[in-house]
């Protein structure tokens, strides 16, 4: 759902609890643009989580950090090789 900031702050309180009820994520815009979200709290938690897990993009990007290289059994097999199965798959 979009709504305008103006209507947001009308209805605060009816928008919070869609989000908390249903899970419904909703849009406010200013002036028909986008500037911000409510969201359910799980989906913050969830973000904020990958932010913390995921590498830094720019220096994958930029060759400074190589994930596979940091993490034994990371990456493609060598060309070819079989590929990889983890230990603990039967």
């Amino acid at each position: 759902m979009r709504i305008s900031l103006r209507k947001a702050e009308k209805g605060l309180f009816a928008l919070v609890a869609r989000v908390e009820r249903d899970g419904e994520r909703i849009v406010l815009t200013r002036r028909g643009r986008p500037v911000a979200a409510l969201l359910p709290y799980g989906a913050i938690q969830a973000l904020d989580l990958l932010g913390r897990l995921l590498p830094d993009v720019a220096d994958v990007a930029a060759g400074l950090k190589d994930p596979a290289a940091e993490a034994p059994g990371l990456g493609p097999p060598p060309r070819g090789a079989p590929p990889r199965v983890p230990e603990d798959v039967p």
